[in-house]
């Protein structure tokens, strides 16, 4: 074994490293790709959600507030209010 085919052994290995290396970073950085594009997926679905929610959330207090009216103008034009509060005590 002479010195130029050690030479050659070690640079074989390292542009077969260097291959390797960036082989694995191409991956790392689909693989993050598409966990970024997941979590952006994820986020528009419950940024839609959320959207949807606060209309449900709009209607029913505005009809929370109607029901509301309703009870107290019934409450000043019905008969008296009349407390059982120890009747038959």
């Amino acid at each position: 074994m002479g010195i130029s085919y050690l030479a050659g052994t070690r640079t074989n290995r390292a542009k077969r490293r260097r291959a390797q290396n960036r082989a694995s970073q191409r991956l790392f950085r689909e693989r993050k790709l598409q966990y970024v594009k997941g979590i952006e997926t994820q986020l528009e679905e419950l940024n839609e959600k959320y959207q949807d929610l606060l209309v449900s959330f709009k209607i029913q207090a505005d009809d929370n507030a109607e029901l509301r009216s309703r009870i107290a103008k019934l409450n000043n034009t019905s008969l008296p209010n009349y407390s059982w509060k120890g009747r038959y005590t």
